[in-house]
């Protein structure tokens, strides 16, 4: 049976000694000793311990500190700290520090074999969670809240190409250099739970899931969704060629049905007739306009962009809406400053992409409600912010209201739309290089944001 390595980090021999013989009572046990921090990552990288006793009296001051900063490089190994007297502070530091337990003179044999036997169970079990992990087909790493590496599994290392040695520590901008994966981690997400899909450069993508872990850090997940692109793909072109055909046809209908009234009276039930064939072929009409409206975008049909200012688009595009909100009596709050930045894109599409946001915020913002659109900047990003009071975004929804046809399960059944304003949006916003993401609370409204890439004006 492996021996359970031990390493006792303190420059008091007597104390030292003391702790070395009663460890040595249990044969399961190889004691190893270290006099100070200075000389701790030499003696870890002989001995490879499964515990540390790390006696804080010589460094209490920066106790703290050493502490974190060892737990951050070192969160396989278990630490039980050491001290003359237990108090508040001492125990306070050690469990910030991620000390697993504590200890303190006098040593009573007993008392110091369990505290030593749990700590190792406990490791134990923390490691063998880590190899589950690491065995995992799907990418997992975990980042503290500075952005330095926890924990990145062989799955991960694989898919990023890493090397092989320690990279606990590092900060992932030092390791990772997936833009996709750099942008969805940049400081200015303020959701707890993001997700986005990750191109690479061999022509895969992968669809990240990143999990706010509360005073631990994020957690990041990556599966291999290649194949379902490529079945989207196919079904898209379907849809496109189907809808391309319909076209033609149903404006013929229109066109017919228009002209109904033009050769003969017609009775007020007939007329009643007509109308609702006439809706009906409109709804279908924007329904494939739409359809191919998404198409041209994901087929990348609009790539021609110029140097464009967000500010007046999002005010060209409440020039068309002003009227429904006069009309529904609803207050609009704009946070726009008088020079935007400019972004690089096509003019038509980000017009379409904020007459969506715009007019999905008026839609269900009640009668009388209030509606908001902010814009603001980073050093590289420009970010719009559309926000309505109304009904808000179930959870469980959330993930899924940028998919094509998805209805929000509290959408009242009589609400207008083709279902595919918002995959619009993200096709739009993702066709320019940026992201968008919803924050929402049930019955405290939404709130869409935007977020564009900035370029300089010549």
């Amino acid at each position: 049976m492996t021996k359970s390595q031990i390493l006792i980090l303190t420059s008091n021999d007597e104390i030292g000694e003391k702790l070395t013989n009663i460890l040595h009572q249990n044969e399961d046990f190889h004691i190893s000793r270290v006099n100070d921090v200075i000389n701790l990552e030499s003696a870890i990288a002989s001995t490879s311990p499964d515990l540390i006793i790390w006696d804080g009296q010589d460094n209490l001051t920066d106790l703290p500190q050493l502490l974190t900063n060892f737990n951050d490089h070192h969160a396989e190994i278990s630490v039980i700290l050491l001290g003359n007297e237990p108090t508040y502070a001492m125990v306070l530091n050690a469990l910030r520090g991620g000390c697993v337990d504590y200890l303190c003179p006098p040593f009573i044999e007993e008392d110091v074999l369990s505290i030593v036997n749990n700590s190792l169970k406990r490791s134990r079990k923390s490691e063998q969670s880590q190899i589950i992990l690491s065995r995992m087909t799907e990418g997992i790493m975990v980042i503290n809240p500075e952005g330095r590496m926890i924990f990145i599994n062989h799955a991960a290392k694989q898919t990023f190409e890493l090397e092989t040695g320690n990279l606990i520590g590092k900060h992932y901008k030092e390791i990772l250099h997936n833009t996709d994966l750099i942008a969805l981690l940049e400081p200015y997400h303020t959701a707890e739970n993001l997700h986005g899909e990750i191109s690479l450069s061999d022509g895969r993508v992968l669809n990240c899931q990143v999990t706010t872990i509360p005073e631990i850090g994020y957690l990041i997940s990556l599966q291999e969704i290649t194949h379902l692109k490529e079945l989207d793909r196919i079904k898209t072109d379907f849809v496109n060629a189907v809808s391309h055909d319909l076209r033609s046809p149903l404006t013929a209908i229109l066109g017919y049905v228009e002209l109904l009234e033009r050769v003969g009276e017609v009775n007020p039930q007939q007329k009643e007739f007509i109308q609702r064939v006439r809706l009906s072929v409109q709804s279908i009409t924007a329904l494939i306009n739409d359809l191919l409206d998404l198409g041209r975008i994901e087929a990348g049909f609009d790539s021609q962009k110029e140097i464009t200012p967000l500010g007046a688009i999002v005010r060209y595009s409440l020039e068309g809406l002003s009227n429904t909100i006069t009309s529904r009596s609803q207050v609009l709050e704009l946070d726009i400053p008088a020079e935007t930045p400019f972004v690089l894109g096509n003019p038509v599409r980000l017009r379409q992409m904020c007459f969506n946001l715009i007019s999905n915020a008026i839609k269900y913002a009640p009668i009388g409600g209030k509606i908001r659109i902010q814009i603001s900047a980073t050093d590289e990003h420009v970010i719009m912010q559309v926000s309505d009071n109304g009904p808000g975004i179930a959870p469980q929804d959330q993930p899924h209201i940028f998919d094509r046809f998805y209805r929000a399960s509290n959408q009242p059944a009589d609400a207008s739309g083709t279902g595919l304003g918002l995959a619009i949006v993200k096709s739009i916003v993702e066709d320019h290089q940026g992201r968008v993401w919803v924050d929402s609370l049930l019955g405290h409204g939404s709130t869409f944001t935007v977020v564009l890439p900035i370029v300089e004006k010549p």
